[in-house]
Order: structure tokens, then sequence, then C-alpha cells
């Protein structure tokens, strides 16, 4: 049994020996979403203690009774930049990240204690079930005046754990034994104080990233509650050296806490500063200077037989005319305010754009956010380098490591954006270049949302420390990151190259089909490219983490949001624009000629048009009553009733003139709406009279004869 029981620990030992840091794991992290995430994962991690061995010692100190007899409080803290607080943890905190800490195995050095000439050993001391009551992440402003840091204080509280070692005595004339032993410890801690800062005193974090990492502190607690010894041994020994075996092997419990907390604190740490301050630094420098609005205008390529459109040319041919009298009709209804309860918490008497409406009614789902497709998101990747993989749950998958404790992973399951329908300022197209329009827009705030998905799942590789992988579950977090924008100012650059050759061949009847205008119209754009976009923010937000299963990783996730937020809040705002003027714009501008390609007709589709199936219009006339009037009207009048010349004029146009013209208006006269929207306003124009016309003889004809503005009105038959 003893042999059996020998190999059995020297395997736990040979299993734990050189244990790998999860923070030696690789982490591709050059976008920000990336960075943030991963980073996320890496907090999560620091509830696994006592995984990696390294050089470093804690400076602890012991005390227990002149005798030796059990002390439950081995090791003392020294109170030295911080105390202790307990937190308010209610039991299963942790519940999920204990499952897997429960499977792990941690060897701690042979320890050996004498005393009178007796000598007491313990041999392959290894721990097992662990289970953590609280991690704390905190942190505050620090620096000086130019508040170039910030001191962060991980704490990990309430460790419990169960030992067991080998042990052996000797004392004079050749007295020895030895047997086994069971050890219970409790109620453990450790605390690390770091201090993350710029590289230089005088740089603020406000303008600066992070690059530096000092451990202040480390400060251990770790008691023993019980020993109990199999096998075997007398009592005077126990007695005499049971208490320094406690303290000793305590010490090695704490020592090793501290060497696992500043080991992966001060390396991911600096892994998490190198992946940030790249990043963010990135986007600084991309955000410095001016980018020609007019240079994708510059470089496009035109053939010869091209006759592009020149929306600044003022002498422009009857497609020019057309297309710009639709843009120009089109942009003052996106910018006039029409009645919409949404605007207004849902309450009647409110007011909005046609912009914001029809984002809502069009583009947004039912809760007013926009789903972003993933695969549209160019900064998911290492610019473009790399390939995502997709999961059979339908996730990305951003990032997977292995070490010997674990095999952890981050999925993005969907991102949203909310607020785009809440623009305040909308001035879509005006004329930059010959084939340029600039936009100018506004938000009083933007948010955005990022769900993930984090799994932490049981270590497969040879030498893992976690004991029969395949009994122990995944621990799985369905997580959101929260972020948002304040007073946010863009100006973007739209090209938008119109070929009228193009046009010249399609049949009018072709885009009297509604479903048809825009494929139709499309096929005459050259090219449509977003050439800039420029982003000013007024305050970022800072990122929030909810969804958390355990209220413990939930507590852990809003620390480490807060210290993110004094790390990064300042320069991820000076950031903004760059981020907005290349991922943001690539992403954009895929959108929109992705939407260009996909909607536009094939240019033979818009060339002919075949009536087959009216009759009456083999001999190429035109039947006014399908043309005028709705299909169930056209059917009653006697026609087909098919649409055979679409649907524009019957169902939209005719809809809109009855509607907007040939009501009655709610005035006292009763008169259709068209005296007062067209006949006044035309018959003012040219005689200065509403609803009055005077001629003037003149050889050869009359001229209309405008009269003085304070002239009398006519009377009622005179305006009839």
């Amino acid at each position: 049994m003893k042999q059996r029981r020998d190999a059995k620990r020297g395997a736990d030992a040979a299993m734990i020996e050189g244990v790998a840091d999860a923070a030696d794991a690789a982490w591709p992290c050059r976008r920000l979403v990336r960075c943030f995430v991963s980073a996320l994962t890496m907090t999560m991690a620091v509830a696994t203690p006592m995984t990696t061995p390294v050089a470093a010692a804690a400076d602890v100190s012991t005390a227990g009774t002149a005798d030796g007899a059990a002390d439950d409080n081995i090791l003392l803290l020294r109170q030295q930049d911080h105390q202790w607080h307990r937190s308010l943890t209610q039991g299963g905190d942790f519940a999920e990240l204990n499952s897997l800490l429960s499977s792990a195995v941690v060897s701690l050095p042979s320890v050996t204690v004498s005393q009178n000439l007796m000598t007491l050993s313990a041999n392959n001391v290894a721990c097992r079930s662990f289970s953590i009551g609280d991690v704390r992440l905190q942190s505050e402003s620090a620096g000086g005046v130019h508040g170039n840091a910030v001191r962060v204080a991980l704490e990990v509280e309430e460790l419990d754990a169960s030992c067991s070692f080998d042990y052996s005595y000797s004392g004079m004339l050749f007295f020895s034994g030895g047997g086994w032993a069971d050890v219970v410890t409790a109620d453990n801690a450790a605390s690390v104080v770091l201090d993350l800062s710029t590289s230089s005193p005088s740089h603020s974090l406000s303008k600066y990233t992070p690059s530096r990492v000092e451990v202040i502190s480390c400060v251990p607690r770790a008691s023993i509650s019980s020993m109990t010894f199999h096998g075997g041994i007398e009592g005077f020994i126990l007695n005499a050296l049971e208490g320094m075996l406690r303290r000793r092997i305590a010490e090695e419990m704490g020592r090793k806490m501290c060497q696992t907390l500043r080991s992966w604190s001060e390396g991911g740490a600096r892994e998490i500063l190198s992946n940030f301050g790249s990043t963010i630094d990135g986007y600084i420098s991309q955000g410095w200077g001016t980018i020609d609005p007019l240079w994708s205008e510059k470089a496009m390529a035109v053939p010869a037989r091209a006759e592009l459109l020149e929306w600044n040319d003022p002498e422009v041919g009857n497609v020019g005319r057309w297309l710009r009298k639709g843009l120009d009709e089109g942009t003052a209804y996106l910018r006039s305010s029409v009645p919409d309860s949404s605007a207004s918490g849902g309450s009647a008497g409110g007011m909005d754009m046609n912009a914001n409406v029809l984002l809502r009614e069009h583009a947004l789902n039912q809760e007013r956010a926009l789903d972003v497709v993933l695969s549209d998101v160019p900064f998911l990747g290492d610019g473009g380098r790399q390939q995502h993989q997709a999961v059979d749950d339908g996730t990305l998958l951003l990032w997977e490591g292995t070490d010997r404790l674990s095999t952890s992973s981050i999925s993005l399951e969907a991102v949203r954006v909310r607020g785009l329908d809440t623009m305040r300022r909308f001035d879509p197209l005006d004329t930059l270049g010959s084939h340029t329009f600039r936009s100018r827009l506004s938000w009083s705030r933007l948010s955005f949302e990022i769900d993930l998905v984090i799994s932490l799942r049981p270590s497969t590789v040879a030498d893992s420390v976690i004991k029969n992988p395949g009994e122990v579950p995944p621990v799985t977090e369905h997580v959101t990151v929260r972020f948002a924008l304040s007073d946010i100012e863009a100006e973007l650059a739209l090209l938008l190259a119109i070929d009228e050759a193009l046009y010249s061949d399609v049949h009018l009847i072709s885009v009297l089909d509604s479903a048809k205008i825009l494929p139709c119209l499309l096929t005459g754009v050259h090219d449509l490219r977003l050439s800039s976009l420029s982003v000013k923010v007024g305050s970022v937000a800072p990122p929030t983490l909810e969804g958390f299963v355990g209220p413990g990783l939930d507590r852990l996730g809003g620390e480490f949001a807060a210290t993110f937020a004094r790390l990064y809040m300042g320069t991820m705002l000076t950031a903004m624009p760059g981020f907005f003027r290349n991922d943001v714009r690539e992403m954009a501008e895929n959108w929109v000629r992705k939407a260009w390609r996909d909607n536009r007709a094939d240019y033979g589709e818009c060339l002919h048009f075949s009536n087959a199936g009216n009759s009456g219009t083999d001999d190429g006339m035109v039947d006014l009553r399908d043309l005028l009037l709705p299909p169930s009207e056209a059917v009653a009048a006697g026609a087909s009733g098919a649409s055979p010349y679409g649907d524009l004029v019957s169902s939209h146009l005719v809809t809109l003139m009855r509607d907007e013209m040939l009501a009655l208006s709610d005035d006292e006269d009763g008169l259709p709406l068209i005296n007062s929207r067209f006949v006044r306003p035309f018959t003012e124009s040219l005689s200065g009279v509403e609803g009055a016309l005077h001629l003037t003889s003149l050889e050869g004809g009359y001229m209309y004869e405008k009269k003085d503005n304070d002239a009398a009105s006519p009377t009622a038959d005179e305006a009839k």
C-alpha cells in the first residue's frame, strides 16, 4: 500500500513540476475589442492561485506558541501599504470556477524541522481540492500631480485546500519511523500591490498609455487548521516538532501564493499593457494629420467611353438634372420632421427627422439597435491577416490558449450599436468635388454592446495539473461588454460617380415599377466609395461588464472595468479619430459597396420591357386605366389590373396626388388641397396675388403682369 501511495504522490509531484504560467500563452491581440476581452479572461485566470513556481520569495513572519502547540494563525500579515478587508461574499460566489480548481493538484517543497537531536521531514507535499471565497481587484489613481500611474491591489481571499505528505522521523539511538499525514488549510489569503505607470513621470495617463509595471508589495496569509498523522509516531516527537512543521509548511504555502500572485500579476500586467498600448498608440498615430477627401476621386480609373456626371457643373444634361433634382428632393425629405411617437418615448406629439424614422423602420431591430454582421467587421482580425474560426454555435472564435490548468477561449457572439436613430444633425449631400459629396452628421450618444462567450475547460495536455479532466465540467460565461460615446460629430466624403452613358438606353418604363427603380438607377453607378471619415468624440463612458452567472466573477468583471477606465479612458478618447478613420470607415465602405453590388440590376434588365399578357397594348397603345388606376379600380374600369406598366404611377403617384392634392382641406372653404399647395403659390409667384393672373395685351400675344404686393386681393369670384 505504501508503494502505491508513494507512486501516486510521486506522479502528483511530477505532474506539477514546472507548471506553465497561463500568461505565457500566445495572445494574438492587436485590436481593441480583442485586447479588452483577452485581458478580461486573464483577470479571470487569477482565481487559479499556486500553480506557477517562480524564484521570488515573499516576506512573511511566523508565530507560534512556545511549546510548539497548534496555532490556527501560523503566519501573520505585515500591514504594509494596505490592510485586509474581508469581502461580504456568499457561499457559491465562485462555484463555477471552484469546480475546475477542485481537481487541480499543486506540490510544495519538502520541509525538515529539527530540535534536540530529533528530526521530522515532510516529503511529496501535495495540495488539492482548492476553493476560493473571493477575488478582489481594487485601483486608485496615483502618480502625483501629473497623474501618470494607477495603483492596483489584487487580493485572493478565503482560499481553502486539503494537503497530504509523506513523513519520516528520526532521533537518537537510531530511533526512526514514518507514515503519511493529512492537512486541512483554510482561510488563506494573499494580496499584491502594483503600480502601472507611463514611461515618464511627466506623461499623464490622459495622453499616454501606461507601459511600466512595478510590484510594490505582496503579503500572504496562510494557516493550517488541522494536521493528522497516520502510520504511528511517538507523542513526544509530535509535541516537540509538530508546531515547527506546521509553521514551515504554512511558510511554504504563503511563499507559493505570493510567488504565483507576483508572477502572474506582473507578467500578466506587462502583457496587457503591451497589447493595449500598441493598439491604442497605433490608433492615436493614425488619427494625426488630415486625409484628402477627394483622394478616391483623383485616383479613380475612368474608361474612355464613360460620361461621368459632374455634380458641381451647373450645365448638366437631362439625366444629370433629374438625378440632381432627385437627390435634392431626397435630402429635403430625409431632413424634414414628421410626427413620431418613438422620438418622445412613446407619447403622442413627438417629432423626428425622416432619416431617423427610416433607420428605425428599415435598418434597426425592434429594440432600435443595429445588429452588426460580424463578417463585415475588419478590426476583428489582425488587419485581415488572420481568419477567425466560426464554431458550431454560430459564434466567432477570437482567441484560444492552453496551459496545464485549463484551455481558455473567447468567442464573439454579437455586436450591437444603439442610438443611430437619434441624429440631431443631418447634412447629407453637400457637393465637395466633381463626383464627391460631403455629409455632416451628429449624435448626442452612441452605445455599443459586445456579447462574448468565455469558456474555461480542464486542460488535457499530457502534464495537466487536472486529475481526470473528462470528469470536470467546463465553465462557460455569456457576458456583455457595454461602452458609450457622447457628443459625436462626424464628417464623411462619399464618392458617387455616375456614368450618364449607362442610362441612355434605359427604358423609362423600366423604372415605372417601384421594385426596379433603385436596381436600375444603381446600374449607372461607376464607382461608390467612402473616401474619408473624420469623427470628433466629446467623451467616452467607462465600459461595463454584465452577465456573469457567478456573482464573484460578475463583481470581478466590474472591478476590472473600473481599473481599465482609470488606465485608458483618456487615451481611448484620443484614439477615437484614428479608430473611426480606419476601421470604422473600412467597415462602412464594405457595407455600402456590398449593398450597391447586391442590389443593382443586370444592365440588360433595364433595357427592354415585356408587356405580354396585356392584350390592350399589342398595338403599342398605352391603356391609361392600367397606367393610372390601382389594380382593383383598373379591373372595375375594364382593364387588366395586372399593372403592366409597373406600380409607380398607379399605386404611388396617383395615391400621393389624391392624398396630397385632391383631398379636401380642413379650411373653411373646404376646397381641394391643390389650391393651397400649388395654385395659390404658383399664381402669386407670377402675378403677386394669390389665385389671380393678370394678363397684359402685347403685339402677338399676352404676358403676365405682376401687381404690387399691397394690391388688393381678388374677390372669391375673381380668384375662381
